[in-house]
């Protein structure tokens, strides 16, 4: 069993012990969150445990706890892994198109970054409550403008209800645009790095709402802002750590 299925199977066995449940199939985690997003289904935990049952005619002689060693942690629970990995990283991708997009707008304002590698900024931005935030940049990175109405160098916040009209500062415009794009994000946190103009780099947290550190549990980055490419996955699934935290990025790593 690779890292990643072992500390799962851990995790699970913790919860079972602590809920009293002797049958690995009725318990409630987000593990099985996982699995009913994955099947799209709106079933009960114990519902959708007796469904993978009752589907998996082959293995009627197994117990329940082989059935779930040799079926569920071997073939579905991976799989609905992966999914959520995938979904992950897409998420990744599109804050990193919307973050590339508002600084090309932004450059119409003459706010747009300058462009030089010497040049680098990091974005922590994060959702609360559907409340979004982004630290205040170093103005010096980025050009001066035409308009006062809007600069950067401030700490931005914005919700899908904000007007953009209402809006002063650039980093008020990023967390616009990406409260747009993601309605049903609730709770999240991003890391995003600018270098001369560009956002070369996204990492993506859902349920997080504390700063992503470099290096500690997630890819580390170059001087640019691109993934450090010897940065090894704990598991055999790349886009979890050993925490077992489902990690988005883009470029997908």
């Amino acid at each position: 069993m690779d890292k990643t299925k072992k500390i799962l199977t851990l995790g699970l066995t913790a919860i079972l012990a602590l809920s009293g449940c002797t049958t690995t199939g009725n318990f409630s985690s987000e593990e099985w969150q996982l699995v009913r997003e994955h099947e799209n289904s709106k079933l009960s935990d114990t519902e959708l445990w007796k469904k993978y049952r009752g589907s998996y005619n082959q293995y009627d002689n197994m117990s329940d706890d082989e059935f779930w060693n040799a079926v569920f942690m071997e073939e579905i629970y991976p799989e609905a892994l992966q999914a959520a990995v995938n979904k992950a990283n897409s998420t990744a991708s599109t804050a990193k198109h919307t973050i590339s997009y508002t600084l090309v707008e932004l450059d119409v304002y003459g706010l747009g970054m300058k462009r030089s590698e010497s040049y680098t900024q990091v974005l922590d931005i994060i959702a609360e409550n559907g409340k979004w935030s982004c630290n205040a940049v170093n103005s010096d990175n980025f050009l001066d403008g035409f308009t006062d109405s809007l600069k950067w160098g401030e700490p931005g916040s914005a919700d899908s209800s904000t007007e953009k009209e209402s809006i002063t500062n650039a980093e008020s415009l990023i967390c616009l645009y990406l409260s747009q794009d993601f309605p049903d994000i609730e709770n999240a946190s991003f890391k995003a790095y600018l270098c001369g103009g560009e956002c070369t780099s996204v990492i993506f947290i859902e349920d997080m709402t504390s700063t992503i550190k470099y290096g500690e549990g997630c890819p580390d980055v170059e001087e640019d802002g691109t993934f450090i490419p010897t940065y090894e996955w704990d598991g055999e699934i790349a886009g979890i750590n050993a925490n077992g935290t489902i990690i988005g990025t883009a470029p997908t790593l």
